[in-house]
């Protein structure tokens, strides 16, 4: 199976008053193989950057050979952004944007948007051991700045 052939990682510029670039896939959701779910991804950083383009992309590589889902966590095996000590990744509702922005159907299927969080090894690792709920209050008490791609971990 060809990875996803119309596949390609749209860059959206700040909008008037925001700091944020996005960066969301199109076409991850061709994706098909036992067990998975049509999905694109999106993540926010305060800087243009190619690499999270890559990374995007990368993702859903992995999803087309082992399956991404809502709470997934992991490991990129490198950091998100050079000097950076967030190296995993963590699949989350889009919580900033509400709950119009968690699917969509485009007439042939329903497609969900999930978000793209680049966390740390400590915070995947709280995520496995303590679950989602547990990462997310962690994010949540910390006030994160999801969009800084050299942030601090919270664990």
């Amino acid at each position: 199976m060809p990875f996803a052939p119309d596949f390609r990682v749209l860059e959206v510029r700040p909008s008037p008053g925001s700091p944020v670039w996005t960066y969301v896939t199109c076409g991850a959701s061709q994706i098909r193989h036992p067990n998975s779910e049509p999905l694109e991804l999106l993540t926010v950083t305060s800087e243009r950057s190619e690499r999270v383009a890559q990374l995007l992309t990368m993702a859903a590589y992995y999803h087309a050979t082992q399956t991404l889902a809502l709470h997934h966590v992991f490991g990129l095996g490198e950091a998100w952004v050079e000097g950076s000590p967030l190296t995993a990744g963590y699949i989350s509702l889009p919580y900033a944007w509400g709950p119009g922005l968690e699917s969509f159907d485009p007439g042939d299927q329903s497609v969900n948007i999930y978000w793209l969080m680049p966390i740390s090894q400590a915070e995947r690792e709280l995520a496995r051991r303590g679950g989602a709920d547990a990462l997310e209050q962690r994010f949540e008490d910390a006030e994160v700045a999801y969009w800084d791609l050299r942030r601090r971990s919270v664990v």
